[in-house]
């Protein structure tokens, strides 16, 4: 056996271990039909959210400064103090901690778990890949007089297996998990998309950059949390809600990068 082997097959055995610790009891039958049931009418539900969105525009925009100063002390309790970056900075910190984490089934579901599946899928398809590369090399020898490596080729055969498994499982973890935490943003987005834009008015009537920076990374993580673990995953049906949900939260932000400009 080659040194490459021997170093790749190491490594291959403890990214084994850690996956199956991780994810090895996960019934991936189990979560796709859950993950089935979470998923509604998607046309339905993008004819609604754009009805909510164009009724929200129309409100912000029937207001004044004044209005806009009332309803955010009034409506969202945000002390308005010129200059002071502290009131808004605990008002998204409150914001942010309830609408990105969600507890289901004594699962909890924020941003740190989307995140660990996502770098998690980097891992399994840079081990799929490498495993990939090595059997096409071992593969193209078959055909020799004397070659002897079958044994090893079964080996990476049966990593090559084990991992597509973990990857079906943290994909569908993901998708569920990530379903889950959409639907409940989506489902708030009225009192959200209000508030960003209400705070992203005020703040640009007063000049105030320094907290448009920090409301510009709340958006930020939203959108975050609405990206799709693939990039081919943008054009599946499912996702197409999240990409307006999305695109809705770019405008915003792009009013800010308009004023920081």
């Amino acid at each position: 056996m080659l040194a490459i082997d021997r170093t790749l097959l190491a490594k291959l055995e403890e990214a084994k271990s850690y996956f199956e610790e991780v994810y090895g009891a996960i019934d991936s039958a189990k979560y796709h039909e859950k993950d089935a049931s979470v998923r509604g009418d998607v046309g339905l539900e993008i004819t609604t959210f754009q009805s909510i969105i164009a009724e929200c525009k129309e409100e912000v925009a029937s207001n004044t400064i004044e209005e806009i100063v009332q309803i955010l002390e009034v409506v969202y309790h945000l002390s308005l103090q010129k200059g002071t970056v502290e009131p808004i900075r605990q008002k998204l910190t409150q914001i942010d901690e309830k609408f990105l984490h969600l507890r289901r089934d004594e699962v909890t579901i924020d941003e740190e778990r989307l995140r660990r599946y996502r770098e998690d899928i980097v891992l399994l398809d840079s081990i799929v890949e490498a495993i990939g590369v090595r059997r096409k090399a071992l593969e193209a020898k078959k055909e020799w007089l004397f070659f002897r490596d079958t044994a090893l080729l079964e080996q990476y055969e049966m990593y090559a297996k084990s991992f597509a498994q973990h990857v079906e499982r943290v994909t569908i973890l993901f998708s569920f998990h990530s379903a889950l935490l959409g639907n409940y943003i989506v489902e708030s987005f009225h009192y959200l998309y209000l508030f960003f834009s209400y705070a992203i008015s005020y703040f640009i009537a007063t000049g105030n950059a320094l907290v448009l920076v920090e409301i510009a990374a709340s958006i930020d993580r939203y959108v975050e949390v609405m990206r799709p673990l693939r990039k081919s995953g943008a054009l599946k049906r499912e996702y197409l809600r999240n990409s307006y949900v999305m695109q809705e939260l770019g405008l915003l932000r792009e009013q800010i990068l308009r004023f920081a400009a």
